[in-house]
């Protein structure tokens, strides 16, 4: 296999390995692993990174109101720029998206699922 392929086959360990630990969490069939939830959870995640880096929350909204008045883009090549601009922020910081990545695995996969289930309960009962 060549180092390519090794990398590809890593990160394929790590994206299986977190969909088994959601449908643990959360249920296989929907719950809090279904798509829209799963793109909610994505979101958080994205303006809490946004928010640590000084941004605002009058930013945030006019970005939301700037991406919601343009066509839909299709899903592999978004998922695709959401990571060109994850490399390239991580890369400003001196951050490795990898180690990051590697240690939020290693971090989540510690605590019981029900930590999780419970913080997934109050985000429902919150509206969210």
């Amino acid at each position: 296999m060549t180092l390519r392929g090794e990398m590809f086959a890593a990160r394929g360990r790590r994206q299986a390995a977190i969909l088994d630990w959601c449908h643990r969490a959360f249920g296989a069939n929907g719950g809090d692993a279904d798509v829209p939830t799963r793109g909610r959870r994505f979101l958080e995640e994205a303006l809490e990174l946004f928010q640590a880096n000084g941004g605002s929350v009058e930013d945030a909204l006019r970005l939301a109101w700037y991406v919601f008045n343009r066509p839909v883009g299709e899903v592999p090549q978004e998922i695709g720029g959401v990571m060109v601009t994850l490399y390239a922020l991580a890369e400003v910081l001196g951050l490795s998206v990898e180690e990051c990545e590697v240690a939020e695995i290693d971090r989540v996969l510690s605590k019981p699922v029900e930590y999780f289930q419970k913080r997934q309960q109050e985000k429902r009962e919150a509206g969210l």
